[in-house]
C-alpha cells in the first residue's frame, strides 16, 4: 500500500481521515451495503431507465415533511415512483393511484420484493425506494 492513505507516496497538502483504515474504496468495494455501492446501483437504474434521465417530473405531495415522493415518467411507456425517507423513524407515505401493480427496484433498507402495497407504504429509518409501475 502507498503512503498516505494508499493515495500517494508524496506528503498531499490536505491531511488524510483518521478513519481512513476503515472507510476507503477498497473496503466499499467489497461491502454490498456500502455508499459506493449503492451509488453504482443507482447509476446502473438510471443508465436502464429512460424516464430516470429524460421523463416527466410529478411531485406526490404528503403531509409528513420527513418523506419525498415523486414520479419520474416517460409517456406511458415506462414510470417509476421514487419515495425517500429523510428521517430516523418509519414514516407512511401516501402512494398514487395504480401502484398497486409494481416492482422494486431498488431500496436501501434491506427489501427484497414489494408486499402487494395498498396505498400507504412504510419506509425505514433514511430508506431510499425506487419502484417501477407497470400499467
Amino acid at each position: 500500500e502507498a503512503g498516505y492513505a494508499g493515495f500517494s507516496a508524496v506528503k498531499p497538502w490536505l491531511k488524510a481521515h483518521p478513519d481512513y483504515p476503515q472507510r476507503n474504496v477498497a473496503r466499499q468495494q467489497a461491502d454490498p451495503h456500502s455508499l459506493l455501492s449503492y451509488t453504482r446501483q443507482l447509476i446502473a437504474l438510471r443508465r436502464e431507465h429512460a424516464c430516470l434521465r429524460e421523463g416527466d417530473f410529478q411531485l406526490h405531495p404528503q403531509k409528513d415533511k420527513q418523506v419525498l415522493v415523486y414520479e419520474r415518467s416517460l409517456g406511458a411507456q415506462e414510470r417509476v415512483l421514487v419515495c425517500l425517507n429523510f428521517s430516523d423513524s418509519q414514516r407512511v407515505v401516501d402512494l398514487p393511484e395504480g401502484i398497486q401493480n409494481s416492482e422494486l427496484l431498488f431500496s436501501n433498507a434491506g427489501r427484497q420484493a414489494l408486499s402487494a402495497p395498498d396505498r400507504h407504504l412504510r419506509l425505514k429509518p433514511y430508506e431510499v425506494m425506487l419502484i417501477r409501475v407497470r400499467s
